[in-house]
């Protein structure tokens, strides 16, 4: 392959008799190319009314086969003054099945307002809402492997949680505390502001499993109603903060829980932001999903953005670069062995150091597994893979017993062993070779 770099590595000499070591390590070129990696990418919204039967001929034919996530929205609202019927049950669990039985990763919304009109479309007391949550449940508990994402507590305008009179603190961690009751524990809840989360948590720890959503991406400076207008000092911690400070709390918050949503242009008449600066913010944010569909006045302007650096993405449009870095995007930058011996023990053995770079906005939030494979024989590496931070390098040690041939790099979800691909060229199970070992 073009673009080998090579380097060697020997041990120090020992007795005459003993054979000579060398590590000859291979880094294969960078590959811009989409990686069908689960959980992240572009998604589409996909709509169904818990009242009418899906027509899924009809879904199969909406359904983008690039996409790995999609958005479920189920509306609710011909039920808010009375309890889901087993039709509606239905037609939701037939929905989840059609997604799971595809492999695709769901992020659910379930709302009573579809048109922006929260307070007219959700229930006139927050006991039905409970009700609602409690015939779900089942349905939850059900899918709950294949729910990556629960956005929202079902009330407000969109499901946004703004524009309702079920927003108390009280209300809220009861809502919180029921849906998670029925959710698995890898499942995430997603709010709509960071003010949201603040309310439901003291602090940003990452077994709170709660990250964010903005479907008002780029659309005011305050991202239509996303942050405030008052400091962090000023409002305290329940409240809306300044823009920088809560770009700055999403930095640390979605480290560890994902954020994803719609990049739109609001009331604005133009985009008012680079290339280059639109991909600092959504680092920034740590986007790993966006909607491909809106806001096409958005999407249509990245299209004809063009990246500049001087690296391997230079010429690249915008739109391909930010899809194409949305969630983790795992790239080796080095690898290198160091020969020792313990004559005691396991006699000559081989410590590899393998450097690993994120270049993709967000971390890889499910768990994962590294591995280092020589032949028949696989070592898996101690370490976990969601803390390859976005924007940041690893460096993994594997200690190896001896043995010559060709090493491979891969990565696997640790739920169902889908391979994390690295932006390399790699073998059909996603493993990159690294380099060969030689006796």
């Amino acid at each position: 392959m073009a673009g080998w770099m090579k380097h060697f590595f020997s041990p120090k000499p020992g007795k005459q008799d003993e054979a000579i070591l060398r590590f000859s390590a291979k880094i294969p070129q960078e590959s811009i190319k989409e990686l069908p990696n689960p959980a992240c990418g572009w998604y589409q919204i996909h709509t169904f009314p818990v009242e009418q039967a899906p027509d899924l001929d009809e879904l199969g034919w909406c359904i983008d086969p690039a996409d790995r996530i999609a958005l479920v929205l189920f509306h609710i609202g011909a039920y808010r003054q009375k309890p889901l019927d087993e039709s509606a049950l239905e037609h939701m669990r037939v929905v989840l099945a059609f997604f799971s039985d595809r492999q695709i990763e769901i992020v659910l919304r379930i709302v009573y307002d579809n048109e922006g009109k929260g307070m007219e479309h959700e229930p006139s007391f927050y006991d039905q809402v409970e009700e609602h949550i409690r015939q779900i449940g089942p349905l939850l508990r059900e899918f709950s492997g294949q729910i990556y994402i629960f956005q929202g507590l079902l009330v407000g305008s969109w499901g946004e949680m703004h524009t309702s009179k079920f927003l108390s603190n009280e209300r809220l961690t009861r809502t919180r505390d029921l849906l998670r009751a029925y959710l698995d524990g890898q499942t995430f809840l997603a709010f709509r502001r960071p003010m949201f989360y603040r309310r439901l948590y003291k602090d940003q720890k990452p077994e709170n499993r709660a990250g964010l959503y903005d479907d008002g991406m780029f659309g005011s400076p305050t991202h239509l109603g996303t942050f405030g207008n008052e400091t962090r000092s000023r409002a305290g911690w329940v409240n809306a903060w300044t823009r920088e400070e809560e770009l700055d709390f999403e930095d640390e918050l979605c480290q560890n829980a994902p954020n994803g949503g719609e990049a739109v242009l609001g009331e604005q008449e133009r985009f008012l932001y680079t290339l280059e600066e639109t991909a600092a913010l959504l680092a920034k944010m740590h986007v790993s999903y966006l909607n491909r569909v809106h806001d096409a006045r958005v999407l249509d302007c990245w299209k004809e953005m063009t990246w500049e650096k001087k690296d391997a993405w230079r010429g690249t449009d915008g739109c391909t670069y930010i899809g194409r870095h949305l969630g983790c995007r795992f790239r080796i930058s080095g690898a290198e062995a160091d020969f020792h011996r313990d004559t005691e023990k396991t006699g000559t053995s081989v410590m590899l150091t393998i450097t690993v770079q994120n270049d993709g906005f967000a971390p890889c939030y499910q768990e994962a597994e590294a591995y280092v494979r020589i032949g028949e024989n696989t070592v898996w590496i101690p370490s976990d893979v969601r803390t390859w931070k976005s924007g940041k390098e690893t460096m993994l040690l594997v200690d190896l017993p001896l043995a010559d041939g060709a090493v491979y790099f891969g990565i696997r979800r640790s739920s169902d062993g889908r391979p994390i691909y690295l932006a390399h060229e790699c073998e059909e199970d996603g493993s990159v070779k690294i380099g060969e070992f030689l006796i």
